[in-house]
């Protein structure tokens, strides 16, 4: 009976002794897969990345760019990679001694270790694309802002007295954009690509926006000098006739608010031709809303008198019969 139960707890030992062998040999093909992430973190090609900004001009915020990201990265992958190699190194040791659990905890602080490294490299190259990138959008928009400059300055050239008397202070503004065009390569050629690409966008920006005002001077002045006076007198001419047609239009005061927006009209083209368009706009929004409110009162009052008209007949059939 002895013997039995000596064989069984042989046979217990060996497998349990089969199972830590085991556990050992799994653990230590998971630390090997572990050197081999080590080793091809070690193989990011950051410099291949830096390589990238070598055509710019390395001075001023292109040097302290290029510097920074060099360093930063030194910085985070000599920690990293040593402190990973050595967690590696003390996690195979503990395997030899079948400390699983302190195996374990190093192995997987070295994995957050490595995974740090790649997250710096992802963050370093995408900063440098991102420079990249908004240099080649700076280009294009240097040379639509060009564009824009040259077309500026040709149409006030060709189409003079389409802007009445905002030609000189247009001509004025215009010229105005040529060195700040200029202005985005000095600093380019300065390595200073953060604030040229700001500067550049920004008057890319107001050069849009001069054009759709150079497109829209002719139009407010028309507005100005045709469009409301004729719509003045075609309001006044009309009111006329409806008074002669019998209807009582002295409570829309009519004149009076014609007067009053003559009078803010009168403010606009002085405006215009100091190139305040948000202002003269809005004036000319409130001018516009004062003449749709007086046709409204108008057509309320032409409803009005014809829904009398049209009850008279009635009323009178009414008051008859009642007698």
């Amino acid at each position: 009976m002895m013997v039995y139960i000596l064989i069984g707890i042989i046979i217990l030992a060996a497998i349990a002794v089969a199972l830590v062998l085991y556990i050992r040999n799994t653990k230590l093909e998971d630390l090997n897969n572990k050197y081999h992430r080590l080793e091809e973190v070690k193989t990011l090609p950051f410099q291949d990345e830096l390589f990238k900004v070598k055509d710019l001009n390395l001075h001023g915020e292109a040097k302290e760019l290029y510097s920074g990201w060099q360093r930063e990265w030194q910085s985070s992958y000599n920690e990293s990679v040593d402190e990973s190699k050595l967690l590696l190194e003390d996690a195979k040791l503990d395997l030899t001694k079948f400390k699983f659990s302190d195996s374990n905890e190093k192995v997987n602080h070295a994995d957050h270790t490595l995974d740090s490294v790649e997250t710096k490299y992802e963050q370093l190259s995408g900063e440098i694309d991102e420079l990249l990138q908004a240099n080649e959008k700076a280009m294009i928009a240097r040379a639509e802002a060009e564009k824009i400059h040259r077309e500026a300055k040709r149409d006030v050239l060709a189409s003079a007295y389409q802007f009445g008397e905002a030609e000189g202070p247009l001509e004025e503004l215009i010229d105005s954009f040529e060195p700040e065009i200029n202005e985005y390569d000095l600093m380019k050629n300065a390595g200073n690509y953060v604030s040229a690409n700001k500067h550049i966008a920004e008057v890319h920006s107001d050069l849009v926006t001069l054009k759709e005002n150079m497109e829209d001077i002719p139009l407010l002045i028309r507005e100005v000098q045709k469009d409301l006076p004729a719509q003045f007198q075609e309001i006044r001419f009309g009111c006329r006739d409806l008074k002669a047609d019998g209807y009582d239009l002295e409570h829309v005061k009519v004149e009076n608010k014609l007067s009053t927006l003559k009078g803010k009209l009168n403010l606009v083209e002085p405006l215009i031709s100091r190139l305040d368009l948000d202002e003269a706009r809005k004036i000319l929004d409130d001018i516009n809303n004062n003449v749709d409110d007086i046709l409204e009162l108008i057509e309320l009052e032409v409803k009005a008198k014809i829904k009398v008209d049209e009850d008279q007949p009635l009323v009178t059939d009414e008051l008859f019969h009642a007698r």
